[in-house]
């Protein structure tokens, strides 16, 4: 296609739209519909009105844009992008549209730059991305000029993490005490009824594990498992959580199990009792895990399909944050808590592999979009936890038994010294191998002899400080290892207490 001096198209070819398209969110054959057609992403679900998207454009640039659209979804991008993409394409058309004008026949250079000119890097990057795509197929509707411009310029950077965390209030990870707070303030309202054991188990994952509501509508009741604690007895829930935003993989095609503390596999139980009390009979594996809703009767009914998670936790979140001053309804977002979990992690030292699980992550990359561990905010993170971070450092949670004394004695639960010669104690579960054997002595799962050389442990982290004081490191760094030395002199005290008694 060629264009005239103005950059508006001389001769427009026809396309071809699909009758069916078969996006990557579960990977199902959904009938082409321009006017409404209904589509359920890893995010929740979505109707898409393409009809309505294109009511600026002239009749063949709405083709073109039906064709970009619909290629997308049919298995190139997720429904979530493609609904980003086609919501920043309508603000756009609005907005550079005059009603005395006739529809649009081409996207200019011109109406790119007249609108991103006025809009956060976030939108520009949004709508950038579409056209982008766009030309990629060469399909007619964009000028020369913007598809070169496309190609040779690069998308605005947005503002950092730390900064709008920094900037405003509300963005900030919350400390330890505000979580705790939270946490009790759950406990009571499903205490008083407020809360059915389906709001209770909703807020406890968000909450403690900063789960995102993608992630929480996605889940099933098969994801959940119970087994036993061979060193205690004690019953625990593993629960399977999809990961969600892996670029051209359905979250339910990646999985990763993670263990409930006895917290949240207490509410496990009262939820899923509750939930085959609402169904009148277990219920499938396909059933959602939050699935519960309330009859315009009253009463409770369990769907066939997840409920709307944003929705439910609007609905629940104000009965929290009444009791807190501190807060305004919305401060209570979901990705706060992310931010705050691993921070606080961060700032106990855990390894990088330790944080991108703990984020649900399989790459490491973005893990610094939830980490704020500027020098500013680290100094006032520090002050203002240092009483709750002291139990922390305090408290050895393991135990100190003879090597004959082990859960399990065989070789495979040895946690063995940094350089394999000495064993060190024994894992009473599964080992994980994360940051051993240093990371075990913070983990109550550890198992320590008494005849174990543990002040050699103590003096290699103390040799750490003292190299990272020498190389002038930042505070940060150089007490990232306190609570770890706490941990294992609070070994070696409890030892020499032993044998003197």
């Amino acid at each position: 296609m060629k264009n005239d001096s103005t950059g508006s198209p001389q001769r427009v070819n026809d396309v071809e739209l699909p009758l069916k398209v078969k996006p990557i969110d579960g990977g199902r054959f959904v009938e082409v519909d321009l006017n409404q057609m209904p589509l359920i992403s890893d995010n929740g679900s979505w109707t898409l009105r393409l009809s309505e998207k294109s009511e600026r454009l002239s009749d063949k640039t709405s083709r073109f844009f039906y064709f970009v659209v619909l290629h997308a979804l049919n298995g190139r991008r997720k429904i979530s992008t493609v609904s980003q993409w086609v919501g920043e394409f309508h603000l756009f058309t609005r907005s550079i549209f005059n009603d005395d004008e006739s529809p649009l026949q081409y996207i200019s250079l011109e109406m790119f730059n007249r609108y991103t000119s006025k809009k956060n890097a976030s939108q520009q990057k949004t709508l950038r991305s579409f056209l982008r795509y766009w030309a990629s197929l060469k399909t007619p509707g964009i000028s020369d000029e913007l598809r070169d411009y496309l190609d040779a310029s690069k998308a605005p950077k947005p503002r950092g993490t730390s900064e709008i965390q920094n900037d405003e209030p509300k963005e900030r990870p919350l400390g330890i005490e505000h979580i705790r707070s939270i946490l009790a303030r759950v406990d009571e309202l499903y205490i008083s009824g407020t809360f059915d054991p389906q709001d209770n188990l909703l807020w406890k994952l968000i909450v403690s594990l900063a789960l995102r509501p993608s992630q929480l509508g996605l889940l099933r009741t098969s994801d959940v498992r119970f087994g036993k604690d061979e060193s205690t007895g004690k019953q625990h829930a593993y629960l399977n959580i999809p990961i969600v935003k892996q670029q051209g993989t359905p979250a339910r095609s990646y999985m990763m199990e993670y263990r409930m503390s006895d917290t949240i596999t207490i509410a496990i139980t009262q939820h899923l009792d509750f939930l085959s009390e609402t169904l009148g009979t277990h219920p499938s594996t396909k059933q959602p895990l939050f699935s519960i809703i309330q009859t315009n009767s009253g009463t409770k009914a369990a769907k066939e399909s997840a409920i709307r998670i944003n929705t439910k936790i609007a609905r629940t979140r104000p009965h929290i944050t009444e009791k807190f001053p501190v807060f305004e309804d919305t401060d209570l977002f979901t990705r706060r808590f992310k931010h705050s979990k691993l921070t606080h992690l961060a700032i106990l030292g855990a390894p990088i592999e330790v944080l991108a699980r703990a984020g649900y992550q399989t790459s490491t990359i973005s893990l610094r979009h939830y980490v704020n561990l500027s020098e500013e905010a680290y100094v006032k993170y520090e002050s203002r936890l240092e009483a709750p971070n002291q139990k922390i450092y305090d408290a050895f949670n393991g135990r100190i038994v003879e090597s004959s004394q082990a859960s399990i004695n065989d070789p495979d639960h040895a946690i063995l010294s940094r350089d394999l010669e000495e064993t060190l104690g024994n894992c009473a579960g599964t080992p994980c191998t994360v940051f051993a054997p240093i990371g075990c002595y913070v983990c109550p799962r550890f198992e320590a002899f008494t005849d174990a050389d543990h002040a050699s442990v103590l003096e290699f982290l103390e040799q750490k400080i003292s190299v990272s004081k020498r190389l002038n490191s930042s505070n940060e760094t150089i007490a990232r290892d306190a609570h770890l030395i706490a941990a294992v002199q609070s070994v070696i005290t409890q030892i020499n207490e032993k044998c003197k008694s």
